[in-house]
């Protein structure tokens, strides 16, 4: 295969690769819950299609020179590859990412006492953080 197609099919081979690293990105930063604080996951993502577009045209234009025969022929392997590198690295991933908290979510409900549930919390003081002031009150409340 001549250069300008070995140069062809490592560029159509980095678009699938950034591609691959576009989901692997998004599912890490839901598995590691990683923050969208300042784009923390917007950046992690960018960071990985980048890595993955740089792994994607080395791979695309190794197959492509070792591999004498069609325009066609080396970009499908060398897509198979990079599926198989993609599949390897999500399962890592998948696997090392840390356990959902079953409770993560109940924390934030407010909890009710005994006392509450008894008089069905017609005479309990609310609690702080369910208050909300009325229409007149002064800015210190």
């Amino acid at each position: 295969m001549s250069w300008l197609g070995s140069i062809g099919v490592a560029l159509v081979s980095a678009l699938g690769a950034g591609a691959l690293g576009l989901g692997i990105g998004l599912a890490c930063v839901r598995w590691y819950a990683i923050s969208s604080f300042e784009g923390k996951s917007g950046y992690f993502v960018v960071a990985v299609i980048l890595v993955a577009a740089l792994i994607g045209l080395m791979t695309g234009l190794v197959v492509a020179r070792m591999q004498a025969s069609s325009f066609g022929a080396a970009l499908m392997n060398s897509g198979i590859t990079l599926v198989g590198m993609a599949a390897v690295m999500l399962l890592l991933a998948g696997l090392l990412a840390p356990a959902a908290d079953p409770d993560e979510g109940a924390a934030s409900l407010p909890r009710t006492d005994e006392s509450q549930s008894e008089d069905h919390g017609l005479h309990a003081a609310p609690t702080p953080h369910t208050r909300l002031p009325t229409e007149d009150a002064p800015f210190s409340e």
